[in-house]
């Protein structure tokens, strides 16, 4: 069975815009494909396979693992917990590592454009805001941050069970949409509100997540980083699980190791000396956490590169 899946009712496109037989999509609503990527073994994908014939763009949330969001000469890394918004018109790209898992939503905007406007519009899609997030601010790219929602609904389609499928999926796919639309509106100086609480929740898990990154060489326990945000131990588990969509530590050994996967290129450095570097003394615990993450001894990571 391929890796790359989509378990959904609707009808499958005959023209998928990913291309290639690595990818089964499906067409949830006219101009928009629904791809769930599971975490069966996998080499490394590539969206679009090919000249696409669409343009398309790509709505996506990263759960585990790794991917690269291509715009131009620009690469992006996308970490669990983190969303993005990439246009894979002409130089976009979007490389899924083996390890990845998460959810991917393209949308055609000019097919979208095309439907009536009501079996949108009456679900509160704001058309033109939706259009102004879609293109990426303008670059062609964009990291979901401080849109706790959007990322939230992502993460629903990904969890939403078999017996939810069709109708379900369909129905969170627009509200995806409706989100987005929140966004662009957002961009272009609309007043939009936003609950005392929410904010908070925001500003507690990127707070949460800036110190985590500062300093990986000490690590950090979870009633320590919850005195730095001042709030809360279940507070800060709350927030982040809000906010990022994965619970604190899996984000934070997530992102460990995969720091120490790039530290590992440099062949100068030795693996124990990698291992420090991200917070682990004990070199056997960090070949065991990195070979869990990974699916690779550190040495074995090195020597595929």
């Amino acid at each position: 069975m391929s890796r790359t899946e989509a378990f959904c009712h609707a009808r499958r496109t005959k023209a998928c815009p990913c291309g290639g037989p690595a990818s089964s999509c499906v067409e949830v609503l006219d101009g928009v494909w629904l791809l769930l990527v599971g975490r069966a073994p996998h080499s490394r994908v590539t969206l679009p396979q090919g000249p696409s014939p669409l343009d398309m763009v790509a709505v996506s949330h990263c759960r585990r693992g790794i991917c690269l969001a291509r715009h131009g000469e620009v690469n992006e890394v996308i970490c669990p917990g983190e969303s993005f918004v990439l246009r894979l018109a002409g130089q976009g790209r979007v490389d899924l590592e083996a390890d990845f898992e998460g959810v991917i939503v393209l949308v055609n905007p000019d097919r979208l454009a095309g439907a009536p406007r009501s079996s949108l519009e009456e679900f509160d899609v704001d058309l033109e805001g939706l259009e102004s997030a879609l293109w990426g601010g303008g670059s062609g790219f964009r990291r979901l941050e401080g849109v706790p929602r959007v990322p939230h609904v992502l993460v629903e389609l990904m969890d939403s069970s078999a017996g939810e499928r069709g109708g379900y999926r369909r129905l969170k796919v627009i509200e995806l949409l409706r989100e987005l639309s929140v966004v662009g509106r957002a961009d272009a100086g609309s007043d939009v509100p936003r609950s005392v609480g929410r904010a908070n929740h925001e500003r507690v898990a990127y707070r949460a997540q800036a110190i985590m990154t500062g300093n990986l060489e000490t690590p950090v326990t979870i009633p320590a980083l919850a005195r730095a945000c001042e709030t809360s131990p279940t507070v800060l588990k709350q927030a982040f699980r809000e906010v990022i969509g994965v619970p604190v530590y899996t984000w934070y050994r997530s992102y460990r190791i995969h720091e120490a996967a790039r530290l590992l290129e440099d062949r100068e450095r030795s693996i124990a000396d990698v291992a420090a570097e991200v917070g682990y003394s004990n070199p056997s615990k960090f070949t065991k956490a990195f070979a869990a993450c990974m699916g690779k001894t550190p040495s074995q990571w090195r020597a595929s590169l």
